[in-house]
């Protein structure tokens, strides 16, 4: 995690930056257990399709079996779209295989 995503929820759910997790109260780590997970980003729209852009990287694809698309370290979870290491030309690759696979 970037230290300054750190820093921000440490301070959000009202600790010191400088706190040690060894420290911290069970309902301090409750709470930035929750910031972790819960934590929600205002959605305001979009610029359009026109705009969109797609960068690599992301989950290698031997990682997935890919007939179900479950992640061969994590069972359970499945992985697909934006989140795959799936690259092609310009063009929205990663849009095409986040909406048919």
């Amino acid at each position: 995690m970037p230290n300054r995503l750190a820093d921000a929820l440490t301070v959000e759910v009202g600790l010191p930056v400088d706190a040690r997790v060894a420290e911290l109260r069970k309902d301090h780590r409750e709470a930035l257990l929750d910031a972790l997970t819960k934590y929600r980003l205002p959605y305001t729209g979009h610029r359009g399709y026109g705009l969109a852009e797609v960068t690599g990287g992301g989950v290698p694809l031997t990682e997935v079996d890919v007939r179900t698309w479950e992640s061969n370290l994590l069972p359970g979870v499945h992985i697909v779209g934006e989140l795959l290491d799936c690259f092609g030309r310009i063009g929205g690759y990663n849009f095409f295989s986040a909406w048919t696979f």
